[in-house]
This record gives C-alpha cells, sequence and structure tokens, in this order.
C-alpha cells in the first residue's frame, strides 16, 4: 500500500461488523482512499460470533434474512445455493438456520470480492495487530500497536465485538 497518502479510516476489529464496514466502504468511497483493517486474529470476516467450526452451532437468524447488503436481504441464501458444501447439506433454504461459520465464509468472500471490485485508487490494508492505544490530535488519531507499529488515520472506528471474556 502506498503510504504516501493518508488512511481516511482505520477500523479497529476484523469481526463481522469491521469486515461489513470495510465492505460498504470499498463498494462506495470515491477515490482516492485508503482503508485500514485491523484484527489481531488476522482473520477477518469472523470474529467470535462466526469463528466457530462446529456445524451444530446455528445462526439465530434464518439464513434468508442474513446479509450483507440491506437493498439485498437474501444475498447469504442465495450466496448458499451457489456455494454447497460437501460435508453439510449441500442446499439450504431461505428459511434454514444453518451453521453459524458459513455466515463468517460468506463475510470472508464478500470482503475479498468487494477489495477486488472497488475502484482503483480504494485500497484496503488488513493488518495483523492488537491496538494497545488511540492518540488524538484533532485532525487525525494514531493508533499504537503492541509490536510497537504506529498509523495514523483521519477517522478510527472500533468494532471490538463481544468484551471482555475469553473464547475457545
Amino acid at each position: 500500500m502506498d503510504h504516501a497518502h493518508p488512511i481516511q479510516i482505520a477500523i479497529v476489529g476484523g469481526g463481522a461488523a469491521g469486515s461489513l464496514l470495510a465492505i460498504q466502504l470499498l463498494r462506495q468511497a470515491p477515490a482516492p482512499f485508503r482503508i485500514l483493517l485491523i484484527e489481531r486474529s488476522g482473520e477477518c470476516g469472523r470474529g467470535v460470533a462466526y469463528r466457530t467450526r462446529c456445524p451444530q452451532h446455528l445462526l439465530n437468524v434464518p439464513a434468508g434474512r442474513m446479509s450483507a447488503f440491506p437493498h439485498v436481504p437474501d444475498h447469504f441464501a442465495r450466496w448458499l445455493k451457489s456455494h454447497p458444501t460437501p460435508t453439510e447439506a449441500p442446499l439450504y433454504s431461505a428459511g434454514d438456520f444453518v451453521p453459524r461459520h458459513l455466515f463468517g465464509q460468506y463475510l470472508q468472500q464478500v470482503l475479498a470480492e468487494a477489495r477486488a471490485d472497488a475502484l482503483p485508487g480504494v485500497e484496503l490494508e488488513v493488518i495483523e495487530a492488537e491496538i494497545v492505544d488511540l492518540g488524538d490530535h484533532g485532525e487525525s488519531v494514531t493508533l499504537q500497536c503492541r509490536d510497537g507499529r504506529t498509523f495514523t488515520a483521519e477517522r478510527v472506528v472500533l468494532a471490538l465485538g463481544n468484551l471482555p471474556g475469553e473464547y475457545p
């Protein structure tokens, strides 16, 4: 990523909320625009809610009411039909409560597609790091990583997910 241009927005947390924000920015931002998505696990789109690999952990909303796009409420259900998995039921209906990890896979793919389809000059950089401090400088914010790296952004969104606690 070209660091000569400032980071317009840094998103701290790459779970569902942070990834959904990045998807919308990639699809709508005018060029030039730089997005920094910081996720301590390095795996965006899953977070605690969709990280599980257990097929018995189901969504609490039917597939037909889950979507990365408000204007296409059945986007996830359509994605499921075009991405059958060999280890699970190959076809789901919009009314099914499907395994949570499938929505995580969906978010990861939608993020990758939004990144690939973004306008030239609209860039996403994913950083594996843990932010330990923020410094407000009026026109910008400095993000301090646990490993000593720092980043500066015009705006910061905290998409921290479920806190506090330990999750398997």
